[in-house]
């Protein structure tokens, strides 16, 4: 539920609640409390931790960063250590292998409905997102 919707569902609610004779037996409006009052519950503990999860996902981007540049350092060790050593050249063989930069990238196209929406992980810097359509990204 978007943030507009939530504002609807709201003042639904509220009228709900004013005016329940105006509602027919056969909604259920303790269910409707029940499930309004859960999401009240929820998002106020989202709002509380979003910080935190922020913070712990830019913590995250950080050590992925630092673990990248100590895992080529140490692949670089690795190559150098495996020559004459059998074992370890199939290991860094395999890890070549199983991780091998692609160097040609095919374009990812979305087809959005109206008002649809996408979210596009793991852009490659200096690449380039076109619109084709009229609508404004």
């Amino acid at each position: 539920m978007a943030t507009k919707r939530t504002g609807y569902v709201a003042a639904v609610y509220l009228a709900t609640m004013a005016n329940q004779t105006a509602i027919p037996a056969t909604f259920q409006i303790d269910e409707y409390k029940k499930d309004k009052a859960l999401f009240d519950d929820i998002n106020y503990f989202i709002q509380i931790f979003r910080p935190v999860m922020e913070a712990m996902e830019d913590t995250l981007l950080m050590l992925g960063n630092e673990l990248m540049t100590q895992s080529d350092t140490c692949y670089d060790y690795l190559k150098r250590a495996s020559i004459g050593n059998a074992p370890l050249t199939e290991t860094v063989t395999n890890i070549a292998t199983a991780y091998k930069k692609s160097t040609s990238k095919s374009a990812t196209i979305f087809t959005l409905p109206p008002s649809g929406s996408v979210v596009v992980d793991n852009v490659i810097p200096e690449t380039f997102l076109v619109n084709n359509g009229k609508t404004i990204l």
